[in-house]
C-alpha cells in the first residue's frame, strides 16, 4: 500500500522521510522511471503496522485481503445508473469479489459500497484503503446499495 505523490524522489532520497506540514507522512521509497515529479511513499499507518507485527510476533504478518476490487464512481452516468442519488451520495462499485472471501457472503458484483464502519467512501475511492486495513482489526460493517439479491 503506497501513496503517489507529486514530487521527485531521486535515488539518494529513497528511505528518507516524506514531510507534510510539520509531520512525517511516510517514507519515500520509489519513483516512476521515465516520468518527472512522480514518486511513492509508504504511509505512516503501514509502517506502524509493520513495526507492531514484528514486535508482537517476531516477523512481519502483513495485511490480509478482503478479496474485493472496486470501481470508482466519478462518472455521473455510472452513478445515475446505479441509483446513487442525490448527487451528494458517494461510494464505489463492487466490481470483482473473490468467491472464497468473506466479502462474497455479504456483497455481490455491482453493489455500491457507500461506507464501512460509518466511514463514508468518496467517488474517487478515498476512504476505501481503510477497508483493507480495518479487516485485520475486526469485522467490517458495510453500508451499501444492494443491486443484487442478498444471500
Amino acid at each position: 500500500m503506497a501513496i503517489q505523490i507529486d514530487a521527485a524522489i531521486n535515488p539518494g532520497n529513497s528511505g528518507g522521510p516524506a514531510i507534510l506540514g510539520n509531520k512525517v507522512a511516510g517514507v519515500a521509497f520509489q519513483n516512476l522511471s521515465g516520468d518527472e515529479n512522480i514518486g511513492y511513499i509508504i504511509p505512516v499507518p503501514v509502517i506502524k503496522h509493520f513495526i507492531s507485527g514484528v514486535k508482537e510476533s517476531g516477523k512481519y504478518v502483513g495485511f490480509c485481503c478482503t478479496g474485493l476490487s472496486c470501481q470508482l464512481t466519478e462518472n455521473f452516468q455510472l452513478r445515475k445508473h446505479f441509483g446513487m442519488w442525490p448527487p451528494e451520495m458517494t461510494g464505489v462499485l463492487a466490481s470483482k469479489i473473490n468467491p472464497l472471501s468473506d466479502a462474497h457472503r455479504v456483497l455481490k458484483k455491482d453493489d455500491v459500497i457507500l461506507a464501512f464502519d460509518g466511514i463514508p467512501i468518496t467517488n474517487d475511492g478515498t476512504g476505501s484503503h481503510g477497508i483493507t486495513y480495518s479487516v485485520t482489526q475486526h469485522h467490517l460493517n458495510y453500508n451499501c446499495i444492494w443491486f443484487t439479491q442478498n444471500p
